[in-house]
């Protein structure tokens, strides 16, 4: 509820600068002329630009060592994904999915790849950023993951809060 709360504040400042600047440029018309008004125009478009940032809200983490990929262990083995819903909200959900291998005489070693977090849905004013994951195995196909992330609120690009985020997820590696 808070991010809907988020977004419709983020549209109406939006929406207000833009009304603002548009009332600006026809004040600037009138006094001035039309070439000083598209002159106006395009010195105000020029502080437009696309963030830096990956557009993407798909993190990915490697835990196999690349030294090790011409090791015996690392042959033969058969890949394997497993997913899971961390964190669902009223307009986005956090995806936690891991991709592993398993290998030995009956597939029962299992050794981590990659891990992805996905955030999807309705995303604006918010990122949310992994900074640390831990894995534990509990059982033998059963391993644990502690995460923890923060999550950025924004209004207009300008950042005003930083929320520290830990999540401990349960997966069964089949």
């Amino acid at each position: 509820m808070i991010e809907l709360i988020w977004i419709t504040l983020n549209v109406l400042i939006f929406c207000f600068i833009v009304v603002k600047l548009f009332r600006l440029v026809i004040t600037i018309r009138k006094k001035y002329g039309l070439i000083v008004a598209v002159i106006c125009t395009f010195f105000l478009l020029s502080f437009v630009n696309k963030p830096n940032e990956k557009l993407l809200n798909t993190e990915k983490f490697n835990f196999r060592n690349v030294n090790n990929s011409d090791n015996e262990l690392y042959k033969q083995q058969s890949s394997y994904s497993e997913s899971k819903i961390i964190e669902k909200k009223l307009l986005t959900s956090l995806i936690f999915s891991v991709t592993y291998n398993k290998n030995g005489v009956n597939r029962e070693n299992i050794i981590l790849n990659n891990c992805y977090i996905c955030t999807s849905g309705t995303i604006c004013g918010t990122k949310f950023k992994i900074l640390n994951i831990t894995t534990n195995s509990i059982d033998k196909n059963i391993q644990e993951f502690n995460l923890t992330g923060e999550l950025k609120w924004s209004l207009i690009g300008i950042g005003l809060y930083t929320q520290i985020k830990k999540y401990k997820v349960k997966l069964n590696l089949k």
